[in-house]
């Protein structure tokens, strides 16, 4: 026979299902305790300690005096050989352009400039410290001369010794395979991790992709590691609800 929940391990449920159905999405600062507990059917003292649970889960935070906030869900996504394989066969943004018979229109900037904190952290250097930076926007025309739609903005960063070993990377196409080949050229076996996050796109990031506020977007931080885990690489993508990512395993 089944033991029922005990009024916690129910209490935590219902929570739980509650903001991963979105009744309370991400941004939502929740109700009093009190009040929770009068939905929940529960004590104030087990509303808590369902809180801190899913506090310790990443779903929820609570800041004194401010009350508790859904936090937006992290989706981490880990590449293996069978998509590497696909990126090497020259997959990817560009291909998939091409075998859409559409023309990828792609505006790369490469300069120095500052690390910020979480690319600082990533690579294990100071913050602030000036790295190389690749900075693409990335859109598709249907024919010569024709309006350009932007998909997704990728700025990526590099290690210091990664910019000194690959010259290319102030070019405007890092070449066939692009930097997964490059690297594993170097003799580097790489893994991938990206970490997603649904967002709203900040007035700056409207005003590049052509969208309208208030419009969906992805944020993704992507982490090339070698086979030591050294981070080599770290690219920030926002995408489009227009770009549809699709993944064969």
């Amino acid at each position: 026979m089944t033991k029922p929940p005990t009024k916690w391990e129910q209490a935590l449920s219902d929570l739980r299902s509650l903001i991963e159905t979105d009744h309370y999405p991400p941004g939502t600062v929740l109700p009093k305790h009190a009040d929770l507990a009068a939905q929940l059917g529960c004590s104030e003292g087990t509303v808590r300690r369902a809180l801190d649970t899913l506090a310790r889960e990443g779903l929820v935070k609570g800041v004194p005096g401010r009350g508790t906030t859904v936090l937006a869900r992290v989706t981490k996504v880990l590449r293996t050989d069978a998509n590497r394989a696909t990126a090497q066969a020259e997959r990817g943004f560009y291909a998939d352009v091409r075998d859409a018979g559409l023309k990828s229109h792609v505006v790369t900037a490469r300069e120095y400039r500052p690390a910020p904190e979480h690319v600082a952290e990533i690579l294990g250097v100071p913050v602030r410290s000036p790295l190389l930076v690749r900075d693409r926007v990335q859109g598709v025309q249907a024919e010569d001369d024709g309006p350009v739609t932007v998909l997704q903005t990728a700025c990526s960063w590099y290690l210091p010794a990664v910019a000194e070993a690959l010259p290319i990377l102030w070019e405007e196409v890092t070449g066939p395979g692009g930097m997964l080949a490059r690297f594993e050229e170097l003799g580097l076996t790489i893994e991938q991790r990206d970490d997603v996050v649904p967002a709203l796109a900040s007035k700056r990031q409207c005003e590049v992709l052509g969208l309208t506020a208030p419009a969906p977007v992805c944020l993704v931080t992507r982490t090339t590691r070698d086979q030591d885990g050294r981070a080599l690489e770290v690219t920030d993508l926002v995408v489009t609800a227009r770009n549809v990512l699709s993944y064969t395993r």
